[in-house]
């Protein structure tokens, strides 16, 4: 049998019915003369003394939790320990365990599987208080549970399973935890209002339900009280950015990985909700909203954070809030702390001044990085406070808290800044957001810097209240400006892209469901179909087609014989797509072609009545327009007049054959 020493984090005391469980009693609870047959099982003897010269020694350094008992491994199970009888239509095994001058016991169950109907009870021996039911409703995946303290030496696991069951399911205990500190060493009127987990014994706290919380009570909604064995830590829910209420609770790391052993282990923990007084500072607390178990998502030394996911959602009745946050490097002009010191219910501080840029840095000797809270204005943090969330001006944390505290005194007025006990360290939520917490908290890696709270039991009742859009909400109590039509693919409020695509029958990638061409038709290269096989044929199965491996390129000498201005040559480029052929041509246009060959003939301009010669009678047709200044027909030098030039152009040209 194994002795691991495991320490604590804050105060603990014991309560009836501390976690979540079902309705039931004990068999024969109220007959206070039964005495049932029980296995006992006895763990080793523990050196008190030594712990405790030991614990004198730590009790004061606030980055060490506080030790509160030792770990007992072990393997009982109801297959191998334990008195089984029949009662009450019940198969019922009971197991004693005894932890010699035990002031608490609680239990890891390594194997929890019930089965429908079953139950299982821990009472201590005294029979004035128990645990459970715990039933079927309490199985998780990974097949074990954290059971809460119970006061008292000796304890007694009592397991019902109907007769009619056919399989009795799984139970074995893996540890039992020897709690061998006081933990109602408080003063009497500290004990007559101790929580179930612990009280502070620092007067300078504030209960969160008092006026310096008034403007806190959204966001006290997400503030958790961590319970691990005789170990507690505060931690926060976190919104997420796709706002779903994914159970991300945010928290220290060093209440992760501060010793090792069991409690170090997320899925052994207890979550509690809403562990708070009545009112301002009621001596009544809410204790009966919990979540057994929890996976570590993502965590860091470098700013000592750590994000947990739940095995579970918080029940609706519960009425959490997911904490919103700010990843920008925004400086707070004031900041606010929700927390459970010592177990203690929830209360808060607050620092009333800005927070200096020059207060953050990777403090000496841990290496963590963090802001740095000189002092509070109004109340302080304590062992228990670990985790807790650090609210910025506008609500959304912006760290969780690394180490610090006050010292014994509580005296405000005694601070001075070389006093450590004084100082609160928070890791800082924007550098913790590339370390790990992005991948979890913006899974759309949508890029927002800051993110508001989310409430999953707000009630909203906006809506479109027009029946002409697609979108009408006949429930909606008023229009919150969301109305809007079908897209060209019949979606209600799409962009369209839905219906997009290839229009281009002859497209390789052809949508025939396509509504609009969006540009994106892809095509054959030539010579290829669109599973790229040769349209002509590849003799040397290279996967190139034959016909077009090269191109031959054929330049045709080109030219025209005469060039008059009103005749020109017109170049072009043949593609023979068949044999891979390239021809560079041209042809010629023609303005004189007396007799149609489709060559270009000479052209006489002399030669006015185009007979081929230029001649008397052409001269007579210049003499008849001698004088023309408009829209001259026989105007030899084209200069719009027929005049002397004219006729000496003319005579210069006399008897010339224009052939």
């Amino acid at each position: 049998m194994r002795v691991i020493i495991i320490f604590l984090a804050c105060i603990v005391s014991f309560t009836i019915h501390s976690q979540v469980s079902s309705e039931g009693r004990p068999l024969q609870w109220n007959d206070s003369d039964y005495n049932p047959q029980t296995g006992i099982v006895v763990m080793p003897n523990i050196n008190v003394d030594a712990l405790l010269e030991e614990d004198a020694n730590y009790d004061h350094t606030h980055f060490i939790p506080r030790r509160f008992g030792v770990e007992h491994d072990v393997q009982l199970s109801i297959e191998n320990s334990g008195v089984w009888t029949i009662e009450n239509d019940y198969h019922v095994w009971r197991l004693g365990i005894k932890c010699p001058d035990a002031l608490s016991i609680s239990f890891i169950l390594s194997k929890y599987l019930l089965p429908k109907g079953a139950k299982l009870f821990i009472w201590n021996q005294a029979r004035t208080e128990f645990l459970g039911s715990f039933t079927d409703r309490n199985n998780k995946e990974f097949g074990s549970l954290a059971i809460g303290l119970i006061s008292g030496s000796s304890v007694v696991l009592e397991y019902q399973v109907p007769l009619s069951n056919l399989v009795k399911g799984e139970l074995e205990i893996g540890k039992v935890i020897h709690g061998y500190r006081s933990l109602l060493g408080q003063n009497l009127e500290i004990q007559e209002r101790s929580g179930p987990f612990g009280t502070s014994t620092l007067t300078c706290h504030k209960d969160v339900n008092c006026p310096l919380g008034i403007d806190w009570q959204v966001e006290k909604k997400a503030v958790t009280l961590i319970v691990c064995g005789g170990a507690c830590c505060t931690g926060a829910l976190i919104n997420n950015t796709s706002e779903n209420g994914a159970p991300y609770l945010l928290t220290a790391n060093h209440c992760v990985n501060e010793y090792g052993g069991t409690f170090d282990d997320p899925l052994f923990w207890v979550y509690y909700f809403n562990h708070e007084t009545t009112s301002c500072n009621a001596a009544t607390y809410t204790t009966n909203q919990s979540i057994s178990g929890g996976i570590l998502a993502a965590w860091s030394s470098t700013t000592d954070f750590a994000l947990i996911e739940l095995t579970e959602n918080p029940q609706t009745y519960y009425d959490v809030i997911y904490a919103g946050w700010d990843k920008s490097e925004h400086i707070a002009w004031h900041v606010t702390s929700i927390h459970h010191p010592a177990g203690d219910s929830k209360m808060i501080s607050a620092f009333y001044d800005p927070l200096d840029p020059s207060w953050s840095y990777q403090v000496n000797s841990y290496g963590v990085q963090a802001w740095w809270v000189p002092h509070w204005s109004a109340g302080t943090v304590e062992p228990g406070s670990s985790g807790a969330p650090l609210f910025d001006d506008n609500h959304r944390i912006i760290g969780q808290l690394w180490g610090g505290g006050v010292g014994a005194n509580c005296d405000i007025n005694d601070w001075q800044e070389s006093n450590v006990n004084f100082y609160s360290w928070y890791g800082r939520f924007d550098l913790s957001w590339n370390l790990g917490l992005s991948t979890y908290l913006d899974p759309g890696n949508t890029g927002l810097q800051t993110l508001d709270a989310y409430d999953p039991n707000a009630v909203y009742d906006g809506g479109c209240i027009d029946p002409y859009y697609c979108n009408y909400d006949p429930s909606a109590l008023f229009d919150d400006g969301s109305c809007t039509v079908d897209d060209i693919c019949g979606i209600c409020g799409g962009d369209g892209s839905t219906c997009l695509g290839c229009t281009d029958s002859i497209a390789c990638n052809y949508d025939p469901n396509a509504i609009s061409d969006n540009g994106s038709c892809t095509y054959a290269d030539f010579g290829y179909d669109c599973d790229g096989n040769c349209t002509y044929g590849d003799l040397d199965g290279d996967g190139i087609c034959d016909a077009c491996e090269t191109m031959e390129y054929i330049i045709v000498e080109c030219f025209c014989e005469y060039f008059d201005p009103l005749t020109y040559t017109v170049f072009f480029i043949d593609v023979d797509e068949v044999n891979c052929i390239t021809y560079e041509d041209c042809y010629c246009v023609c303005i004189n072609d007396i007799n149609g060959d489709g060559i270009c003939d000479p052209f006489c301009s002399e030669d006015i009545n185009a007979d081929g010669i230029v001649s008397v009678q052409d001269l007579l047709l210049v003499l008849s327009e001698f004088g023309c200044i408009s829209l001259c027909e026989n105007d030899v030098n084209q200069d719009g007049y027929v005049t002397v030039d004219d006729i000496l152009l003319l005579l210069s040209e006399f008897g010339n054959i224009c052939e």
